[in-house]
């Protein structure tokens, strides 16, 4: 039924496209080559159709208009086009993707057909990002690759608003945790002019967080200071206020809190100048990260003030996600601090106990995140393996084609044949060969990545108590022994919820196996008489960690962990400066 109105609204649109006075079309009189149409034509959508939301009467007129001009002109490749942004329209402005998508690949093909690479590519670039506008990040890349493949043959030097292009691929690349592709495509979009302040500030920006996901601090801070500057002489308000607190966020992770503040103070006051671009989570962000150097000023009141503006601004967000979480788990740490220092133990112990909680959440989410993000790039990069071995089988029948015409050279014919089928076979294979790989060497990366975030987020925990330990110390001056005991308990309390638990032991022990796989089957074999304590020992040993570490694991003072170690060597009469070989032999 839905199609029905569908076709039937075409048809009304191409009707009265044809006997109306033809509606504003793209200026084509100083476009002298297609390629400068098809940019026009996908500046026009956005000015008149987009981005003022037209509604689907008016939006289907001035499409068919676009359309009657290109069949005016006897002009295919622009007809091609006026037909792809007709079926973007359908698939985005009438939710109708089914509809839209089969009208797009069918463009696309004909563009193909019509050999102009350029405008080939700039549709395909063009779905790409109506899938990511569609959450549909796997198609995105796949699509955004496709089109980076044929822009490389072509030349970047001769495509216009390069860096915009090369922009988006790195986003998507940012967002699913590939940092160093991100860089990559940053640092080539830069040899480029950008299309504006926009695109630009965009560009260095995001050259400076991939920077920071790969832990490259001073070129991080670099980008991000020039992000600043460029958008200062730009009086950008709303990136003064991204590049600020992009710095001073380095700084509170430095714990460099006065160095920290301006840039910080500096990013909530253009957030404030800048209210309805930017949401609740972006806002508590901000102040979360104000309430954490007040904390550090010893001016607890003010922190409390900040994050209680905070917690009703993150509350406002209309999806509970990751970030939300992230935000949440922040404000809970910093609230129990907070509240550590003002001796309100109930309130400190509720909002630590709170933090946890978010907090494996948040593991929970972030493995299955990594998983998707994962799932995503092998997807894309499946789908384009396929796509090249289908290219290869059609040039493949081209070939065969064009030489049945010439009988006499049939047995030539057939032996080229005959090796392309070889060819094709063993690129077929070498493909599957390098997603089989692939496949096995993701699912090792996930398993390290999950293990380093396990032992990480009990590093965290420990390290949080530590701290607690510390300033409960420090404030527990008072002769009460109310207090003591509250102190105490509290202490305990916590500590105990940082060992790591049997169900916890065979949690780790199965994303161990994965990343280091037969070590404990080798183990066994090895020393058939080793305890369960010995084991959890030498496994923690092979993840290269510390001793403090692995004590605050098992739940055991550092000197404990000397003293099983010794004992370890002395049952298999071994010295002591052999204790790392024999973890590496295994």
């Amino acid at each position: 039924m839905k199609k029905q109105l569908l076709l039937a609204l075409l048809c009304i649109s191409i009707y009265a496209a044809n006997s109306q006075t033809p509606a504003a079309l793209p200026d084509f009189n100083t476009a002298q080559t297609i390629e400068e149409k098809s940019d026009k034509i996908g500046r026009w959508y956005t000015d008149y159709i987009y981005k003022p939301r037209l509604d689907s009467a008016k939006a289907f007129f001035l499409l068919s208009s676009l359309e009657k001009y290109a069949r005016t002109e006897r002009d295919p490749l622009l007809l091609c086009i006026s037909k792809f942004y007709k079926g973007y329209y359908i698939s985005n402005g009438l939710n109708h993707p089914e509809i839209g998508d089969s009208l797009m690949a069918e463009c696309i093909n004909d563009v193909g057909s019509l050999g102009n690479p350029y405008v080939k590519a700039s549709i395909i670039h063009d779905r790409g990002v109506l899938y990511l506008v569609g959450n549909n990040r796997a198609k995105a890349l796949e699509f955004q690759l496709r089109a980076l493949e044929i822009y490389k043959k072509i030349g970047y030097e001769n495509i216009r608003e390069i860096s915009s292009i090369l922009f988006d691929l790195a986003y998507l690349y940012y967002h699913l945790g590939n940092y160093s592709s991100c860089l990559e495509l940053m640092l080539e979009a830069q040899k480029y002019p950008s299309a504006g302040n926009y695109i630009n500030f965009q560009v260095l920006n995001t050259t400076g967080l991939a920077y920071r996901g790969l832990g490259m601090n001073d070129s991080a801070r670099y980008y991000f200071e020039l992000t600043l500057q460029k958008a200062t002489l730009a009086n950008d308000t709303p990136w003064i206020g991204i590049a600020s607190g992009n710095i001073g966020l380095m700084f509170i992770k430095e714990k460099e809190y006065e160095k920290a503040y301006p840039y910080v103070k500096k990013d909530y006051d253009c957030l404030i100048r800048s209210l309805g671009r930017f949401t609740g989570i972006e806002i508590s962000g901000v102040l979360t990260e104000l309430a954490e150097i007040s904390i550090a000023r010893g001016k607890i009141d003010e922190a409390l003030g900040y994050l209680k503006r905070a917690e009703n601004s993150v509350k406002e967000s209309p999806s509970v996600n990751l970030d939300f979480n992230r935000i949440l788990k922040q404000l809970y740490k910093l609230q129990s601090r907070a509240y550590l220092h003002k001796r309100d133990f109930a309130n400190a112990d509720r909002y630590l106990l709170l933090f946890f909680e978010v907090d494996a959440i948040i593991k929970q989410q972030e493995n299955g995140a990594q998983l998707t993000k994962v799932q995503i790039q092998l997807e894309a990069e499946k789908n384009l393996a396929h796509l090249k071995q289908v290219e290869s089988e059609n040039e493949l029948n081209v070939q065969r084609r064009n030489l049945w015409i010439a009988v006499l050279i049939l047995i030539l014919l057939l032996s080229i044949s005959y090796y392309n089928r070889i060819r094709i076979k063993q690129k077929k294979d070498a493909l599957l060969s390098q997603a089989k790989q692939k496949a096995l060497e993701t699912e090792k990366q996930q398993a390290e990545m999950e293990l380093k975030n396990y032992i990480q987020i009990l590093n965290e925990k420990n390290n949080v108590i530590e701290s607690f330990e510390k300033e409960l110390h420090q404030l527990n001056q008072s002769p009460d022994q109310k207090d003591k005991y509250q102190t105490y308990e509290m202490i305990e309390k916590l500590q105990k919820s940082t060992i790591i638990t049997e169900d916890g032991w065979f949690q780790f022990k199965d994303l161990f196996d994965k990343v280091h796989k037969g070590f404990f089957i080798k183990l066994k074999q090895k020393y058939p008489d080793l305890t369960q304590a010995e084991t959890r020992l030498l496994a923690l040993t092979k993840l290269n960690i510390s001793t403090k570490e692995m004590a605050a694991i098992l739940g055991i003072s550092p000197d404990s962990i000397r003293k099983a170690r010794y004992r370890f060597l002395k049952k298999i009469n071994r010295d002591e400066t052999d204790w790392e070989k024999i973890v590496n032999d295994i």
